[in-house]
Order: C-alpha cells, then structure tokens, then sequence
C-alpha cells in the first residue's frame, strides 16, 4: 500500500524495505487540534528528482547530517533517522505530554 501510495503521489516507483518508527504527534493550527501517528519506512528508488502531485508535500534529498538544521517537522523524525543511521531501530517517539 505505501508503494502504491507514493506512485501516486510522485509518479515514481518505490520499493519499500523495512519499517524503522513512528512518531505521535499532536498539534494546533488555525483549522483546529489535530493527533497523527507517523509511520517510518525506509524505501529505494531510483528516482532523482520527485515532485508531489499534492500542493502541500514536499520532497527532498538531503545529507543525514544536515538534517538538525531543517524544519522536519514532527522533529522526533530527525531522531529516529539518526538513530537508523546507527543501526538502532524499530523506535517509537511521541510529542505528547505525559
């Protein structure tokens, strides 16, 4: 389901390999307050450019150790892909309060 998701989003194919995390996260914009759980999947792909067919998605390649310096947002993502980078996974992360 996740290939068939970013084909449809991107165009492009994906093979995805492994599940790495997730992350809880609740936040408040002006349409209201909102919880999602982010599940983090490592993928291939032989794409180099990718573009999103929604408006509101980016995506982008950048090098692990530049990624404390950008908005990733939730920011436990960063986390957990570092840790990946160390080998040390499956990780679960939350932003809410205990």
């Amino acid at each position: 389901a996740l290939a068939r998701e970013f084909f449809e989003e991107t165009g492009k194919e994906f093979i995805v390999k492994k599940f790495v995390g997730a992350v809880e996260h609740k936040f408040e914009n002006e349409d209201g307050c909102f919880h999602e759980i982010n599940l983090l999947f490592t993928v291939d792909s032989d794409a180099e450019e990718i573009s999103s067919a929604e408006q509101q998605l980016e995506f982008l390649w950048r090098e692990i150790e530049n990624l404390k310096n950008l908005n990733l947002q939730p920011r436990p993502i960063v986390d957990i892909i570092m840790q990946l980078h160390d080998g040390d996974f499956p990780v679960w992360k939350s932003t809410m309060e205990k």
